[in-house]
């Protein structure tokens, strides 16, 4: 966030680089005092219909279920 301005949230890819090697540094590698740098990479457009955003948007519900739907299916878009 800058200035109350979002610049990326899911399902934009949001990755922390190691300053000095730009190696992506994992969750379970995220200790106090690394020094790294946040980016942001676009997703792709077919994430952004209200489908996408409905499926992976930053209002997603961890208790959400998708009873009956082949993981092959998630990615076809309206």
């Amino acid at each position: 966030m800058t200035d109350s301005k979002i610049l990326a949230t899911t399902p934009d890819l949001i990755a922390v680089l190691d300053i000095e090697t730009a190696r992506p540094i994992t969750t379970e590698g995220l200790r106090y005092g690394a020094r790294g740098i946040v980016i942001g990479i676009p997703c792709a457009t077919q994430w952004r219909t209200a489908k996408g955003m409905e499926t992976v948007g930053p209002r997603y519900k961890k208790e959400r279920t998708y009873p009956n739907t082949k993981a092959s299916s998630l990615h076809q878009f309206d």
